[in-house]
């Protein structure tokens, strides 16, 4: 198994490493108050299609794909998380997605009614 981190070269604060089967993805992603919709837009895109290279590089070595971002699913980010939350299908794998607020904590089986995510 590689344990080396790969970092997206667009991106800094994107990561990725495969450990026992598992690829392990930290997005930074552009939360907040919007400033400039188009560069947040731009990015999302840039970031998800990182995540699926990074997943399809290792597709036939992983069974689950853990995902750790700072934004929390939500319409206002739909454009990077509606096509990542059926990312699954194609990969055939479970997909668990971690979000960690100051303000709270939750789990939550399913995001916008898919059973196969996890967060």
């Amino acid at each position: 198994l590689d344990h080396t981190v790969k970092r997206d070269t667009h991106n800094a604060g994107n990561f990725a490493f495969l450990h026992r089967k598992v690829q392990y993805i930290g997005i930074n992603l552009v939360g907040g108050i919007v400033h400039n919709q188009t560069e947040r837009e731009k990015r999302h895109e840039g970031t998800l299609r990182w995540v699926e290279e990074e997943v399809a590089r290792n597709v036939d070595d992983i069974e689950l794909v853990v995902i750790v971002g700072n934004a929390e699913p939500s319409d206002d980010n739909g454009d990077f998380f509606k096509p990542l939350f059926t990312a699954d299908d194609r990969w055939g794998k479970k997909l668990l997605y971690i979000h960690e607020s100051n303000e709270r904590s939750q789990l939550r089986r399913h995001f916008d009614g898919d059973k196969h995510i996890l967060m």
